[in-house]
This record gives C-alpha cells, structure tokens and sequence, in this order.
C-alpha cells in the first residue's frame, strides 16, 4: 500500500494522467509530470480563499509553486466542511486527502478531497517544503535515468511519453523546487536552546504540533532535521518516548504525548 505522497502544487495542478486503482472500482491515482503516483497525499500551504457552489466547499491552498485546489462535500456527510469554515484567512494547514481529477471540457483538472486539515505554523510548512523538495528531486533524478536509457523503467517511460518530457522539462521541475526551497526562513526554525537533548527537542516538536489526532512521525523527523538531528536518530527517539509511555499513537503513523 503506498503512503501519503509529499507534492508541490507546481507539479500536481499540471497533471493530465491518471490510472484506475486495482481493486477499487471507480478510483484512480494521479500519475504527476514529475512520476509521483498520488493516490493520497500530505499537502501543506496557506488557505486563501473559500467558496461554497453545489454542494461542495471550494478551498485554495497555497504553497510557494503554486495553488492546489480542494473540494468538500458540504451535503452533511462530511463534517470537515463546518471545521475548515471557522479557520482565519490566511492560515497555514496541514492537509492529507485523495488525489482526484474532475472533468472540464475540453480536459481535466486536479484537485484534492480532504480527509484531515490541521492548522500549523510557519517552520512546520517549512519542514513540509524541505522533505518535499528532497522527494521530488529523487524522483527527477529517476526520470532524467530513463530519460537518457541509463536504466529501464516501464511506468516512467509512460510517464515521459504521456507527458512529452524532455531534458528542459526537467530542468523546469529543478527550478521549481529551488524557487520553494528559496522562501524557507531558516532563522525562523531555531526556536530551542542548542544545548537540549535530542529528546527534549523531540518532545519539544511533537507539543507544539500535534493535534486532536496528534502529529504525523514522518513531520516529527522532518521538523527535528531542522535541529540536525539525523532521521534514524529522531526516529529511535520517538519510539523510546512510546515505550517509556511518554507518548502514544492515537492512529497508526501519528504520535501525541499524553
């Protein structure tokens, strides 16, 4: 089962490819000119703007690429759409949802259906921009390989041929990420005492974001990078928190202290 995949809205609002989901009837994966396959996805950005039109709640999210837009069914099946009504314009949210594509003649467009919105804070979408870059210029890289028949891949080579790419398109998506890693403020991220521990800063991390439904681990380890703490470590870390009961995981990938 694949994961929720990390992608700049620069990337995701040109897709144009989808496929069907083996098993599920009437859902697809969105393949982006970039090779990400987005079934779901973990987005973040700032909310700029909310309109309700046929039973659906229209939200635009921006990241520094981009705007992703998102849709909610607001026919009472769906409480999310109440929650997101009452948060500020602007905020910066945390969104994880289904990757979807709507008809429009004379194409399609893509858009996002939210299962979860969170609200976060400047150096959390900071985090979320630095491991979406790494993400994104990995599968680039991938791309250039088959692209240039160092190595075979069947699934990219559709991707290149649906997508007409060529080195210059490549070099386009390179630009992109370095035009989001630009607006990171890196002083904004050094909020914690260099001489603390790794756990205490971990700790420090898991507070200041999680929620009802605590934090996703995989921004736990994003966020303690910023404080050069390795993945492998943060990641030890938080599992020594949950056997020492020092924290939970309220849902699977998710931490909260208690």
């Amino acid at each position: 089962m694949e994961g929720d995949v990390r992608v700049f809205a620069g990337e995701f609002c040109r897709s144009t490819y989808c496929v069907p989901v083996d098993g599920e009837p009437g859902s697809y994966t969105v393949i982006t000119c970039g090779g990400a396959r987005c079934t779901r996805v973990f987005i973040t950005g700032v909310l700029t703007e909310l309109s309700d039109s046929r039973g659906m709640l229209h939200c635009r999210l921006a990241d520094p690429t981009g705007t992703f837009d998102l849709g909610i069914r607001t026919d009472g099946r769906d409480p999310l759409a109440d929650t997101v009504r009452k948060i500020p314009i602007p905020s910066f949210l945390a969104v994880t949802g289904t990757a979807q594509m709507r008809k429009y003649n004379p194409g399609t467009i893509p858009f996002i259906r939210p299962s979860s919105v969170r609200v976060i804070d400047r150096s959390a979408r900071d985090a979320w921009i630095l491991r979406t870059a790494d993400s994104t210029l990995h599968r680039i890289r991938r791309l250039a390989s088959v692209l240039n028949s160092q190595q075979e891949d069947s699934e990219l080579r559709k991707v290149i041929d649906n997508y007409h790419l060529s080195p210059a398109s490549l070099l386009d998506l390179t630009a992109m990420v370095e035009s989001a890693l630009s607006g990171i403020k890196p002083a904004a991220a050094v909020a914690i005492e260099p001489q603390q521990d790794p756990r205490t800063i971990i700790m420090k991390i898991i507070r200041d974001l999680q929620g009802a439904r605590g934090v996703p681990v995989d921004e736990v380890v994003a966020q303690a990078g910023l404080f050069g703490i390795e993945s492998g470590q943060a990641r030890k870390t938080v599992n020594e928190l949950i056997e020492e009961d020092e924290c939970y995981q309220p849902q699977k990938g998710s931490v909260r202290l208690l």
